[in-house]
């Protein structure tokens, strides 16, 4: 469900059959996390998951990568990612690129 663009914690608290005050409180205490973040967390995770397993993933536009993994915004999930990873998504790409050809 995090790739679900219109993801919202009311939404998610719906489909698991609770408020959204225990599913708010459960995100803290469990993940350490507001909902918002574990939710990008969760994206960051699986977007750089297939850019780093599948060559395919590195040769899309970013605006693709964004929607894969639930972004609404492009700017927004390139923000997350410079967050997570200390770079871009093509400045990533390039360096996973070469690093993976001078493995070769």
């Amino acid at each position: 469900m995090f790739r679900e663009k219109d993801l919202t914690l009311a939404g998610l608290a719906y489909k698991c059959g609770t408020s959204t005050k225990y599913l708010s409180k459960t995100l803290k205490y469990e993940k350490g996390k507001a909902f918002k973040a574990y939710i990008t967390d969760l994206r960051m995770n699986y977007i750089i998951g297939k850019i780093e397993k599948n060559k395919r993933y590195r040769t899309v536009k970013i605006n693709y990568l964004a929607d894969e993994c639930g972004f609404r915004d492009v700017h927004t999930f390139i923000r997350s990612f410079k967050i997570r990873t200390g770079e871009v998504p093509t400045k990533y790409i390039q360096n996973l690129s070469s690093e993976n050809s001078e493995e070769a």
